[in-house]
């Protein structure tokens, strides 16, 4: 009857973790996000000992731990067998269970050092108790067992980090419509330069293409390779892409605009050049700001003295690519209302 009552033990999928307790490593700040609580997260990580100090935050200087918890920690799928354990009188013990998976990024600054997955399965049958540890003892051997796995990697939290010379960010291609967050991981060598650059989100080809590019022309400060500091480490950032504005096509070049151009014309045979954004964008801007000045009938003028002088401003472009884009827009719709007797503002 007391078993009825009080149900039995909890049982694990994840074994119970070693732990070297005369390894320390460095000191770590912790951010969390999830079912879990994150002060609980980090008094586990405090009592399990490995760590120098568990702190609450991000050092930008210093090594940090973004965990990210999935799972059913307060139990609330198990209700509906409860209730009915309960109208049998506990005498049909109720299964009960807290599976939960937590993701451990660990970084030092923004660099990536690693990332571990610890996910571990629970099964209790209860009668009118609950077993009164499971929920947070799951909690702990997750904790425990990601500890044991960063002793194992103890070399990862001793290495030189990167340092950036030369890291440009990627301009947004003008046929980008909406803001883009692509993960981008890639390989720094000893030398400084970088390689294998691999992208990963949803974004048209030119802009992975445009990302790629770009991070290949990053520098980091070389080192000499050594056990603290191996000739190739890994690493992983995001990168945000926004699309240009109706300002900053005013501050295109001619190269960038012809760039663009030629990109959109291989990746989208027969359709005209006015369908560009940056055009579009331009063609927006003249008709707004004529409409604040004039009327809407001069407004329509200009837009289409635009499209007839389309052609004239490409072939500039093409012809003088460090010539400024907007001074062919300007001389080519001016040139346009000047053909049809129209006075030129």
């Amino acid at each position: 009857m007391l078993m009825l009552l009080g149900g039995c033990q909890v049982n694990h999928t994840l074994p119970e973790p070693m732990l070297d307790h005369e390894l320390t490593l460095p000191q770590v700040s912790v951010q969390t996000l999830g079912s879990v609580p994150g002060p609980l997260i980090r008094n586990h990580l405090r009592s399990t000992g490995v760590f120098e100090q568990v702190r609450e935050g991000f050092d930008p200087a210093g090594y940090n731990i973004q965990i990210v918890s999935v799972g059913d920690y307060y139990g609330f799928s198990n209700l509906p067998n409860q209730f009915l354990s309960a109208f049998s009188l506990f005498i049909i013990p109720a299964s009960v269970s807290w599976d939960t998976v937590l993701t451990f990024r660990v970084t030092r600054g923004k660099q990536e050092v690693a990332t571990y997955r610890v996910d571990n399965k629970t099964t209790h049958y209860n009668g009118l108790f609950v077993h009164p540890d499971g929920r947070d003892d799951n909690i702990r051997r997750i904790v425990d067992s990601f500890a044991a796995r960063a002793q194992a990697d103890a070399a990862l939290f001793k290495l030189t980090p990167l340092k950036p010379v030369h890291t440009p960010m990627p301009v947004a291609p003008a046929t980008l419509q909406k803001h883009t967050v692509l993960i981008v991981s890639y390989q720094v060598n000893a030398d400084g330069s970088v390689s294998d650059v691999k992208v990963v989100g949803d974004a048209p080809e030119l802009a992975r293409s445009v990302v790629e590019e770009t991070l290949r022309t990053w520098r980091y400060e070389p080192w000499t390779p050594s056990s603290e500091a191996p000739a190739k480490q890994r690493t992983s950032q995001p990168i945000i892409l926004k699309p240009q504005s109706l300002v900053r096509t005013q501050e295109q070049s001619c190269a960038q605009v012809i760039q663009e151009l030629d990109a959109f014309e291989q990746s989208s045979p027969g359709k005209p050049a006015s369908d560009l954004s940056t055009f579009q964008q331009t063609s927006a801007m003249l008709f707004l700001t004529e409409l604040r000045q004039q009327d809407s009938a001069s407004a329509t003028e200009v837009d289409k003295a635009f499209a007839r002088a389309l052609p004239w401003i490409i072939e500039q472009c093409r012809a003088n690519p460090q010539a400024d884009y907007w001074q062919y827009v300007h001389q080519g719709v001016k040139q346009q209302k000047a053909a049809t007797g129209e006075t030129p503002r």
